[in-house]
């Protein structure tokens, strides 16, 4: 089990679980992208549906998307287009593979990709907010 710090955000808000992510291009992808990564943190949100990544990742392992845009809607009814595309993602020891991800404008995140139950689900997490820590 890997373990992870909760973070503290600041202006008042609790501190949070986040993780260092690892985003790679999908193995069948490898062949044309080479073994290019990147690396973000990222927000475990049990709230969530899907996984979020920030947009620069598409150009930065050269990710094919796919043809249609979908729209991602948040907790508060707001909006916004996601570019869908699959990855694999690495989070400490765990390698997950083939994640359909979507890629968008991640500015009120202050570039924190969101890790949703579509990952969370594949595994064992535990949230401890007395010990202020997260493992997986």
């Amino acid at each position: 089990m890997f373990h992870f710090k909760y973070v503290d955000l600041g202006a008042g808000l609790p501190p949070a679980p986040i993780v260092m992510l690892t985003v790679y291009p999908p193995e069948w992808e490898r062949a044309t992208t080479g073994e290019l990564c990147y690396s973000c943190t990222a927000f475990l949100d049990t709230g969530s549906d899907c996984t979020l990544l920030p947009l620069e990742a598409i150009s930065v392992l050269n990710l094919t998307t796919f043809k249609a845009n979908a729209a991602i809607v948040g907790v508060g009814g707001g909006q916004m287009q996601g570019l869908g595309c699959y990855v694999d993602l690495g989070i400490g020891t765990r390698h997950f593979a083939a994640i359909r991800a979507y890629a968008c404008g991640l500015e009120n995140l202050n570039g924190h990709a969101i890790i949703g139950r579509d990952v969370l689900n594949q595994c064992l997490v535990e949230f401890d907010g007395l010990v202020g820590e997260v493992r997986l």
